[in-house]
């Protein structure tokens, strides 16, 4: 994750993976996933 422009919330056991758009308004969910295997699937 370091160096990349994705954001990460924690919930939980869990982890949020996102990008936001402050031009556009928006919020681009990338994956969702236990902390555990979060980060292998995420490039």
């Amino acid at each position: 994750m370091k160096g990349s422009r994705d954001c990460r919330l924690r919930v939980g056991e869990y982890r949020v993976i996102y990008q936001g758009d402050i031009d556009e308004n928006t919020i681009f969910l990338l994956t969702v996933g236990h902390r555990r295997d979060i980060y292998r699937d995420v490039s």
